[in-house]
């Protein structure tokens, strides 16, 4: 596997990845109440045990919506370029540290929000 191809994997996932951010956003604004999910309910946590649920799920969404649409997007782009090689790899290496930073920054506004919450 040469490193083109192995970067297109890792671009495929994050697509997949925001892909599945954004199914689990979604279901969550269809259904508008918590449901048993690792994005949103923490190991060891139950439904049932949370203070304010529909404060929780105020606080998440908008946060899921942003991971979601960055790591879509990311995959998007990113594989656009392994085909294109529309930018460089300075480029390249501010868009992994942008999406890594993202996914940061949702760990610990969920970890604050279950601490909120819980």
């Amino acid at each position: 596997m040469d490193t083109n191809s192995m970067f297109a994997f890792f671009d495929m996932i994050s697509l997949a990845a925001g892909a599945y951010v954004l199914y689990v956003w979604y279901r969550l604004q269809a259904v508008g109440r918590l449901f048993e999910n690792s994005l949103l309910i923490p190991k060891d946590y139950r439904i049932k045990d949370c203070a304010d649920p529909d404060g929780y799920i105020r606080y998440l969404k908008p946060r899921l919506l942003i991971l979601g649409l960055y790591l879509a997007l990311y995959g998007i782009v990113a594989l656009i370029n392994s085909n294109l090689q529309l930018y460089n790899n300075t480029v390249s290496m501010v868009l992994n540290s942008v999406a890594l930073a993202v996914i940061i920054w949702y760990a610990v506004c969920s970890s604050k929000a279950v601490k909120r919450y819980w």
